[in-house]
């Protein structure tokens, strides 16, 4: 019976999940989004500082497309995520994919990584009360 406000109490202080969504269309050399079911090798960079800067993640997935050729993945599944130092300059992410499943990849582009509303929310937010009593009166 104690644990229940302690495991309440630490989940307040729960951090953000390690892990970035992305999207994209694949589609063959004719433009046409590839079958349901296919299986799309991706290899994810995060570089420092410029688009060829030094990398400091690198993460592949093979990843199933829908009936529309979309490929959905979580960045950080299958890599860590939190050895990447966000304080230190901005970040890039490098996208390659080879559509047959291998390992010959394609470099799909490098974009910077922007804030997104989560963030932005949590960098500005006020934190919880630091009194124990009035936190556990918001779990109630």
């Amino acid at each position: 019976l104690m644990l229940v406000p302690l495991i309440g109490v630490y989940s307040v202080f729960a951090q953000a999940p390690q892990r970035m969504n992305y999207q994209a269309v694949i589609r063959d050399a004719q433009g046409n989004p590839l079958a349901g079911g296919t299986n799309v090798s991706m290899r994810f960079i995060i570089r420092n500082l410029a688009p060829n800067g030094t990398s400091v993640f690198q993460e592949d997935a093979t990843v199933p497309t829908n009936q529309f050729g979309l490929i959905t993945h979580a960045i950080g599944t299958n890599g860590n995520l939190a050895v990447v130092d966000w304080t230190n300059g901005p970040k890039y992410l490098q996208v390659l994919a080879d559509p047959t499943g291998g390992s010959n990849y394609t470099d799909m582009g490098t974009t910077q990584l922007m804030s997104v509303p989560f963030a932005l929310f949590a960098a500005n937010s006020l934190s919880g009360p630091r009194d124990p009593a009035a936190r556990q009166a918001l779990l109630v």
